[in-house]
């Protein structure tokens, strides 16, 4: 599967390392710290999950499957997606 962030989003910082993410056409609002910034600027472009995932280990903490979890969280909020930009 190719994802990529959504062009619909929109982060608004709020604190030290906190951003509020707005996906502007379903509302959805969804607190993040910089861990959740990292995953949104990895996906600024379309990356193959799971096979491009391996570099986000570098970037992030967790295991891999708890990368996978997030990731699965914010296609499920529409943040991550599988549509391209057209």
């Amino acid at each position: 599967m190719i994802l990529r962030r959504s062009q619909f989003i929109h982060r608004l910082p709020v604190g030290q390392g906190r951003t509020l993410i707005v996906h502007a056409l379903s509302h959805i609002r969804l607190p993040g710290d910089n861990d959740v910034n990292v995953l949104l600027d990895f996906f600024a472009e379309p990356r193959r999950v799971p096979e491009d995932c391996a570099a986000l280990s570098d970037l992030m903490p967790g295991t891999p499957q708890e990368i996978q979890g997030a990731i699965k969280g914010l296609v499920e909020r529409q943040i991550l997606t599988e549509k391209t930009p057209e």
